[in-house]
């Protein structure tokens, strides 16, 4: 019984173990992208995206290698990675992916695209605080 509760013991250290070096990964590129150091913080999210596709951040690791490719102006890679997050479900960047794919697209010319993803945006979301920016954007394309 002693060893079962030894081994019992060393999987949760080993998990919170695990969940530790995650967060504390993700905080770290999340402070390299506030710095400017969007290539540092786009190669740990896409490292944390690969290491870790099924975690409960994925959407978030997708999210922001889409914003520091933007930010990098790689347009279409930023899209796919928007696309990504967007795909995730019960993500909290999967609303805000919505939105960025809505504007890359626009930024690459496609606007049916653009206005699809925005559609569907006021669709799923339509109390959000991103909806009226939406429906303005909209209206001007």
């Amino acid at each position: 019984m002693n060893k079962f509760i030894l081994i019992l013991l060393l999987l949760c250290v080993s998990v919170t173990a695990f969940a530790v070096d995650v967060n504390a990964r993700y905080t770290a590129a999340l402070e390299k992208m506030q710095q400017g150091k969007r290539l540092e913080a786009l190669k740990e999210f896409r490292e944390l995206a690969t290491s870790y596709s099924n975690h409960t951040l994925t959407g978030n690791f997708h999210y922001w290698s889409g914003e520091a490719l933007l930010g990098l102006g790689r347009v279409e890679e930023a899209t796919a990675e928007y696309a990504l997050a967007a795909s995730v479900k019960n993500s909290n960047k999967e609303k805000h992916a919505r939105f960025m794919l809505g504007q890359c697209y626009m930024k690459l010319g496609k606007l049916d695209k653009a206005k699809a993803e925005w559609e569907r945006f006021l669709r799923d979301y339509p109390d959000d605080e991103l909806a009226p920016k939406v429906k303005q954007r909209m209206k001007s394309e």
